[in-house]
């Protein structure tokens, strides 16, 4: 049998981004129990994001962690309202 075999974990976590400055990034970490790095993540979020701030990475960064890096594309800064984020991790 060729079946490739995946390991699934997930989490649910509040995320806060501090206040982001006008074409800038921020990056914060959420747990995800039982993820290690290489693993890849998607995500789904409670609320959308205000208006210029975009999804720019989420990634393992440390076992157990994965990290989320947003841009707040505008010319303005923005301080982005927490949210709950249903993240899963998939092993390669």
């Amino acid at each position: 049998n060729d079946a490739a075999t995946y390991v699934a974990v997930s989490a649910i976590a509040t995320v806060g981004f501090p206040s982001i400055s006008a074409n800038s990034e921020a990056t914060v970490t959420a747990a995800i129990t039982g993820a290690s790095s290489g693993y890849s993540v998607v995500a789904g979020w409670s609320a959308a994001f205000e208006d210029g701030i975009i999804i720019k990475q989420i990634w393992i960064s440390a076992d157990d962690t994965c990290s989320i890096r947003v841009a707040n594309i505008t010319a303005s800064p923005i301080d982005p309202a927490s949210v709950t984020a249903y993240l899963i991790a998939l092993s390669n």
